[in-house]
């Protein structure tokens, strides 16, 4: 678990001792979502009766890789592509001075 893991459980826990949400009588204090650098996410649920809160993991939508990509596209790239030759270099928007690329 990295720092976004440990910030979401202390945000966690930190609703746990809110004692406004104590006199709500809520069945829980609330949510915490962290996406994963691993791939998912977990949902922390924090408790309110001084315990450490639930945490799950879940799948999520992810960037395809360059083979996911040409799995789903190579039949159309084949059929429908055009090859492209660079002619001359170009940049992709204007610099700006002191920028650094």
């Amino acid at each position: 678990a990295g720092t976004r893991h440990n910030s979401s459980l202390s945000a966690a826990f930190w609703l746990t001792e809110d004692p406004d949400l104590m006199d709500l009588d809520l069945p829980f204090a609330g949510v915490v979502f962290t996406r994963s650098d691993a791939g998912g996410a977990h949902c922390f649920y924090p408790e309110l009766k001084s315990e450490p809160p639930t945490v799950k993991h879940f799948e999520t939508v992810h960037h395809l890789s360059q083979a996911e990509m040409l799995k789903h596209f190579m039949d159309r790239i084949k059929s429908e592509g055009r090859l492209m030759h660079k002619k001359v270099p170009a940049l992709a928007r204007p610099g700006h001075k002191g920028e650094l690329v």
